[in-house]
């Protein structure tokens, strides 16, 4: 393990072997396919957990489908897929006989390389080159962090460190980290060198963002019990908002926005909130309990999954889309199982990592019940247009085109 992050360490021992298949090593492997008519497979596709545990991608009405895993069951658990953000390559968790690995293949299901771990990865994602992968997983009573070098070419595993909790954001050019790890733990690092940390002690929140014009964005404490929401510019340091209790914040792809929700300290919701981060007043989107949100790809329209206030079941929710207006409201629905527990309470960080938004911004992809149907929905983003149901599964996301 190389020398790193000090305050990440906390006795990891998260000595992972380096050891990998190859694409030639793997190409018999009923989870290998070689699908023909691959041309047709190049546009935005639908990335599908299926009801049998098996990973497949397909076209957003349900055609075309490609399997990536065939034999999930008692002894393979498949988890975790995410789209690079050249839409090239797929990466996925596979634990097969208490043994994880991390799979990575090109869109065509082609070049599988597994890359054996010692722990097993809850959260993976690409850094914006769509070269390196950062996951996360439990480690004893840590979580260990590391990351892949080389994921599609000549893949490595680097253990990084650990804590608990651990967050993370990605430099816009793919070498540096930015943490959040444990109360205290707020910096950056190019995973070489030792952790540079920030000015501030971390307050209440979650995963911090990296804009893509390399400013950084967290949640600090400040005094008398108040917090900020801080933006910060080569050490040059500016609030954007003061608060009590805790926060949840997800920038726009282009930067220029913020969309955040305030917690109170009883636990009760402020609202949810879009601030420009130039300045200017901030907006209040809704003031209704609001369990995660999505920007557009564009940046044009914020996502928001909403608390069906006096539903019978507790759990269901709406779909609500804003665009500056409230655009679009969805018909009740249950989030899925795996959907709901895994993915939705760490929104903003897998905000970071994969979309529900279809690349056009005209639709969005999401697993759940409807009218008693439960599987993977397509939902037009367009008033009185009704889900289109595609597949059993248990969660979706949307990959980009190659």
């Amino acid at each position: 393990m190389r020398r790193l992050l000090p305050l990440l360490i906390l006795a990891l021992a998260v000595t992972a072997a380096c050891t990998t298949r190859s694409a030639d090593e793997v190409a018999s492997s009923p989870a290998s396919p070689s699908p023909e008519g691959s041309a047709g497979l190049s546009g935005d596709r639908l990335v599908v957990l299926r009801d049998d545990g098996n990973l497949v991608t397909m076209d957003r009405d349900g055609g075309s489908l490609l399997p990536l895993t065939t034999d999930a069951g008692s002894g393979l658990t498949v988890q975790q897929p995410v789209a690079s953000p050249n839409g090239r390559s797929l990466a996925w968790v596979e634990i097969r006989g208490g043994q994880a690995s991390v799979v990575t293949a090109s869109r065509f299901g082609t070049n599988r390389v597994e890359i054996p771990l010692s722990i097993a990865p809850f959260f993976l994602e690409w850094d914006p080159t769509s070269s390196r992968l950062v996951y996360l997983g439990n480690a004893g009573a840590s979580i260990g962090l590391g990351v892949i070098e080389g994921a599609v070419a000549a893949p490595q595993d680097n253990p990084v460190g650990g804590g608990s909790p651990l967050y993370l954001a990605w430099s816009p050019n793919g070498r540096d980290l930015f943490v959040h790890v444990g109360a205290d733990g707020l910096g950056s690092t190019d995973l070489v060198s030792e952790l540079q940390p920030a000015d501030d002690r971390p307050g209440t929140f979650q995963a911090p963002a990296w804009l893509p014009d390399d400013r950084i964005v967290y949640a600090a404490r400040s005094g008398g019990g108040a917090q900020q929401l801080v933006i910060v510019d080569a050490g040059e340091r500016r609030v954007l908002e003061t608060f009590r209790g805790g926060i949840l914040f997800v920038p726009s792809p282009d930067g220029r926005r913020l969309a955040y929700r305030i917690d109170r300290p009883d636990g009760t919701q402020a609202g949810v909130f879009v601030r420009d981060v130039e300045g200017g007043p901030a907006t209040l989107v809704t003031g209704g309990e609001t369990t995660a949100f999505a920007w557009s790809p564009r940046g044009d329209a914020l996502l928001l999954m909403s608390v069906e206030p006096g539903a019978e079941i507790e759990a269901t929710h709406r779909w609500r889309v804003w665009d500056g207006r409230l655009r679009f409201v969805s018909k009740p629905f249950l989030p899925s199982p795996t959907f709901f527990s895994n993915y939705v309470p760490f929104f903003d960080q897998y905000a970071q990592a994969l979309t529900p938004w279809a690349p056009d911004g005209r639709a969005f992809v999401f697993a759940g019940l409807v009218q008693g149907r439960a599987g993977i929905w397509v939902q037009p983003v367009r008033a009185g247009a009704a889900p289109s149901f595609v597949s059993g599964g248990e969660f979706a996301a949307w990959s980009p085109p190659e």
